[in-house]
């Protein structure tokens, strides 16, 4: 019999077929023995959570909770309070993976972030609280429940990413010994405040503010000879500018100033009802997170009176602004000349160390409105990320105050407007601000105040008075002359003291309807009189003619200057666009929000109709958050040109 030799690819093809059904029974088998995709995902979910267990968020909320719940004494009352901000905001930087270069930043914008969380999180509960049979969501159990949760959950989603929270922003931060040399000074002021208020001389507390005077003015010293840490800067700068804030907030047994009675009125309305309601009549106060949601909480959870909320806690906010503004400044030059310039325009100004103490909702929102300057300059972040922080900062201003929120807008929409007229066309994709940003701010500030409560007062007052006055432009120069009446900006003439009074019970009558006037308010012990006539103990050096005319000339000194510098540096980016040269596109967008925020001082200062919608010296100290960096420049520039 002849053999029959088959060829190859025959042989290879019944191999093949003989093969498959193996294969199939084998593929089914190890399909059989593979968890299905639940198994799989619970089983990926219960090796994350054993992981997230062994991180130190969870143990810290659970020891904030506890510190607020039993009777710990005040300074664990107040970590607890602070910890109720810190956590959530440091949860939510690591979900949006925003982490500033600096560790004093992380830790800032941690606190903002956290400010934001809070009162978006109470305005939340106290909308949809009622509707689910939680009609007082602002006490203590409902808040920590509420937080607890929020707080837990974010910060395990964010540590399956790769980016648990307390590392998040805590990571690198390596703090020795010298850290607690800085923090005598508001100890100090505070030994100094209550020395005061127990009836004791005032040396300890002259000594604690010329300390801070002398430490703020040795570090620029120290800093323009040589290289110091931009944290240990940020820390001597927080500790320091927390002195002189607690210096004034804590004096006396009564809460300093006039605006921060109304906001603790509407903070006891909150906590009497237990929940934050939209205003039933025009009620800017009540409209706003920052006086209402925010310090309601803060009392609730961490078991802190009202009055200790706004007199500890939200000074805090204050000192954190210069720390916000250095850190914008230093992007665009060295720490001496950063340094200085915050010192300038935001550190050592009177409004900064003695009137924001007195206005809780500017505290909080300067702050925000920094930190978001801050970080969205801040080339260690990706560029998406910087817009989607800068705009939630500008529309939490809408929550927490109206007038910042509203300058914020104009300020937007003029660097939007300007640095598109500088940059080229292909520079624009790579802006901070875009349009994007500019329509969030508009439809939070409109959508706040205007639709949602109704707290649009002020602007429908500014458009009658508008209608009536006009602008009017400079008030005193008919009386003073041209150059006197611009000094003294939108100063008017001296009001009678009995239509002043009339002026005063109409509008107390009308909006403070909390404010139960003392029954000898009446008696003529207590009646107005002109300011000319001397009074007993003698007005204050302040009060003098002298000394006011002083800080007028220099404040305007200080506009020349800036308009000098910013008209300067629009002009070089114009001649540089000119020639082809690739422009500095962070430059170009922060010469563009200096040109516009000086627009707005200059209005402010000339028309007294406007100065009546914001006062020209908080003003002031939003327009130095954003022509730091500019001021810096030329501090550079002309202390390297001196010393050529």
């Amino acid at each position: 019999m002849t053999d029959v030799t088959r060829p190859a690819y025959v042989v290879t093809r019944a191999t093949e077929e003989g093969r498959r059904p193996l294969e199939r029974v084998l593929r089914a088998s190890e399909q059989a023995r593979r968890p299905s995709a639940p198994v799989l995902w619970a089983t990926d979910l219960a090796r994350s959570a054993g992981g997230f267990v062994r991180e130190p968020m969870l143990p810290l909320i659970a020891l904030a909770a506890f510190c607020s719940i039993v009777h710990a004494g005040a300074p664990m009352h107040a970590l607890s309070a602070l910890a109720l901000l810190m956590l959530p905001g440091a949860t939510l930087l690591a979900l949006l993976g925003v982490r500033p270069g600096d560790s004093a930043m992380r830790i800032a914008a941690a606190l903002s972030t956290g400010v934001i969380a809070v009162m978006v999180i109470g305005l939340t509960s106290s909308v949809v609280g009622p509707l689910l049979g939680l009609e007082r969501p602002l006490e203590r159990v409902p808040v920590l429940a509420l937080m607890g949760t929020v707080t837990t959950a974010g910060a395990f989603v964010a540590s399956r990413a790769g980016r648990e929270p307390i590392r998040f922003v805590l990571g690198g931060l390596h703090p020795d010994w010298r850290v607690a040399l800085p923090m005598a000074l508001p100890v100090l002021a505070i030994i100094g405040v209550g020395r005061l208020n127990a009836g004791n001389g005032p040396a300890v507390a002259m000594i604690a503010a010329a300390a801070a005077f002398v430490v703020l003015v040795g570090l620029l010293v120290v800093t323009v000879r040589r290289v110091v840490s931009p944290d240990a800067i940020a820390l001597v700068l927080f500790c320091a500018t927390l002195s002189f804030a607690w210096a004034t907030s804590l004096r006396g047994g009564h809460l300093f100033g006039w605006d921060i009675q109304q906001e603790y009125g509407s903070l006891t309305t909150a906590l009497q009802r237990g929940r934050w309601a939209p205003p039933t009549v025009s009620d800017p106060y009540g409209a706003m997170a920052s006086v209402t949601v925010l310090p309601a909480m803060l009392s609730s959870a961490a078991g802190i009176a009202p009055n200790d909320v706004l007199r500890w806690l939200m000074p805090i906010f204050t000192a954190i602004l210069p720390v916000a503004t250095f850190s914008l400044a230093r992007r665009r030059a060295g720490s001496g000349a950063a340094l200085a310039a915050t010192l300038l325009l935001v550190g050592l100004q009177a409004t900064t160390l003695r009137l924001l103490n007195a206005i809780t909702r500017q505290e909080i929102a300067f702050a925000v409105f920094a930190i978001g300057l801050a970080v969205a300059f801040d080339p260690v972040i990706p560029l998406k990320r910087r817009r989607l922080f800068l705009a939630a900062s500008v529309a939490a201003l809408a929550i927490a105050h109206y007038s910042t929120a509203y300058v914020a807008c104009v300020v937007l929409i003029g660097t939007w407007c300007i640095s598109r007229a500088i940059l080229p066309r292909g520079s624009r994709a790579t802006s901070v601000v875009t349009l994007s940003v500019v329509a969030v701010a508009l439809v939070a500030a409109a959508g706040w105040n205007v639709v949602l409560t109704q707290s649009s007062d002020n602007l429908s007052r500014l458009g009658s008075e508008l209608q009536a006055n006009g602008l009017n432009l400079l008030p005193g120069v008919p009386d003073q002359g041209l150059v006197a009446g611009w000094i003294e900006g939108t100063a008017l003439p001296p009001l009678d003291p009995h239509a002043y009074q009339g002026i005063v019970d109409d509008r107390l009558s009308s909006s403070l309807t909390w404010l139960t006037p003392d029954p000898s308010s009446s008696s003529t012990r207590y009646a107005l009189g002109p300011a000319s006539v001397a009074s007993d103990p003698p007005l204050a050096a302040e009060a003098s003619g002298s000394w006011a005319k002083s800080k007028a000339i220099s404040a305007q000194l200080l506009v020349f200057a800036s308009f000098g510098t910013v008209m300067a540096a629009l002009g070089f980016l114009v001649s540089r666009r000119r020639s082809k040269t690739p422009p500095d596109r962070a430059l170009v967008e922060l010469v563009s929000a200096g040109a516009a925020v000086l627009g707005v001082i200059v209005i402010l200062r000339i028309s007294g109709t406007i100065a009546d919608l914001y006062n020209p010296e908080r003003a002031a100290i939003q327009a130095g958050i954003i022509l730091a960096p500019l001021i810096a420049i030329v501090i550079e520039r002309a202390v390297r040109h001196a010393s050529a």
